[in-house]
């Protein structure tokens, strides 16, 4: 028996899912191999990742041709397939099996085969589901369409996304014809879509073991793809483990700064918080003390003012009382006057009817002259309407008088305003007067020429 070095492919499709060339390139080696176990009518059954061993060089072994065990990770004793049981894993058996069927041909392995390479290029099986019982995944084989393996796989070319949808047909006759046709497929998605075209010699790729050199150089190149990018992939995941260091480094020197630049602005706040207060507190006693002096120079100016007006007032008050004195005596010396000037001319009216009457005959005994009763009547009674006269007119004199004086001024806040309404007043008591005393010699002239005339 051959001893193989390698891997299964199930520990293989654990790790990150490897590129699409790469998968295509396992799966068109197991293609090539069930097309040569199908030759000799050998039908596989179990095709799954962990029957598929992958080897240092890239090569894909397929393994369990009904071998009950193999390299540990094949079907185990108690799962020898046996005639008339289900044979096959769950999540890569095809519709026919799960139903039982009496007959199973190569379809079948081509159906899990589909299952493999969708697994490869999406990192998943067709179905799957947690806690889901093998049973209920093989009804979903028998009844769900799987959903199309290009919505998880970036970059996957149309032609393989339909290829490995037409693998995973329900009906038999709805699946490519034959193993040597998918081989051939995937070895033109290679050829258009991944690989370019090269001259080697065919020796190159002998040792691949391939019968069709095409699909060798095919696998090869996909194999110095893969390794190209796993390479890449060390390279790059170490620069990212340098930077991640350095990135770490830079973060801890950051925060080292960052919490002392902290600290250091946490103590100059600190310390201009402190200037603040002490700044606000100069600042309220310059304000306190600044209001208080000009609460005080303005205590001093109203009281200078104050003291200052009532000055004013009682220096206005005296002038004023000392005008209407003034003004009060000239009145009382204007009405004095008025009114002895008109007793004197009352008297000298009284003398002068009293001597009309004197020189006038008695009334008893006939007149010596014609007339003189009625002369003598006359003369009475005009002496009487000029007494009545001269009587009303000093009258209105003291009335007068008594007017004037209760208009006067009391007070005002005008020293001036007061003599200018005193001095008024006087000026018109005297013209007042003046014209009363003109009527009342006017009057007693006119009693004077009546007495000559008489």
């Amino acid at each position: 028996m051959e001893l193989v070095p390698g891997i299964p492919l199930s520990r293989r499709l654990k790790e990150p899912v490897p590129p699409w060339p790469l998968a295509v390139g396992w799966a068109a080696q197991i293609a090539e191999a069930l097309h040569a176990a199908h030759s000799q009518d050998i039908v596989h059954r179990d095709i799954k990742p962990a029957n598929a061993l992958l080897t240092p060089d890239g090569t894909v072994k397929v393994l369990d041709f009904g071998i009950a065990k193999f390299l540990g990770e094949t079907i185990s004793a108690h799962k020898l397939t046996t005639t008339g049981s289900i044979l096959g894993s769950p999540w890569y058996m095809s519709p026919e099996q799960g139903e039982g069927a009496g007959k199973v041909d190569h379809r079948s392995d081509l159906y899990s085969m589909g299952c493999l390479l969708y697994h490869a290029v999406t990192g998943r099986p067709p179905f799957e589901g947690d806690g889901d019982h093998p049973l209920a995944i093989i009804l979903k084989h028998m009844q769900e369409t799987p959903t199309a393996p290009g919505g998880d796989a970036e970059g996957l070319p149309d032609e393989l996304n339909d290829l490995i949808m037409s693998l995973l047909a329900k009906r038999p006759d709805d699946r490519p014809a034959s193993a040597a046709a998918v081989r051939d497929a995937l070895s033109t998605v290679l050829v258009d879509h991944a690989v370019p075209r090269v001259g080697r010699d065919t020796s190159d790729v002998a040792h691949l073991r391939h019968v069709d050199s095409v699909s060798g150089l095919i696998l090869k190149r996909a194999w110095e793809l893969f390794q190209g990018v796993e390479r890449q992939g060390a390279t790059q995941r170490a620069a990212e483990g340098a930077a991640r260091v350095e990135a770490h480094q830079i973060l801890r020197r950051a925060r080292a700064d960052a919490k002392r630049v902290l600290s250091e602005a946490y103590e100059e706040a600190e310390a201009n918080k402190q200037t603040a207060q002490d700044l606000l507190g100069e600042a309220s006693d310059k304000a306190t003390k600044t209001l208080r002096e000009a609460s005080d120079k303005a205590t001093e100016a109203t009281a200078a003012a104050d003291a200052k007006a009532a000055r004013i007032r009682l220096e206005n008050e005296a002038e004023i009382e000392q005008l209407r004195a003034d003004a009060g005596a000239e009145a009382e010396k204007i009405r004095t006057e008025a009114s002895e000037y008109a007793a004197r001319q009352i008297r000298r009216a009284e003398e002068f009817v009293k001597e009309l009457l004197l020189k006038a005959p008695a009334p008893e005994g006939p007149p010596r002259l014609p007339g003189i009763g009625n002369l003598r009547a006359n003369a009475t009674a005009r002496w009487n309407a000029q007494h009545r006269e001269a009587s009303e007119i000093l009258e209105l004199l003291r009335e007068q008088a008594e007017t004037d004086n209760s208009r006067l001024p009391a007070t005002t806040n005008s020293g001036r305003s007061s003599a200018r309404n005193t001095d008024e007043s006087s000026a018109r008591y005297t013209n007042e007067t003046t014209t009363w005393r003109r009527d009342v010699e006017e009057i007693l002239g006119r009693a004077g020429k009546q007495r000559h005339s008489e």
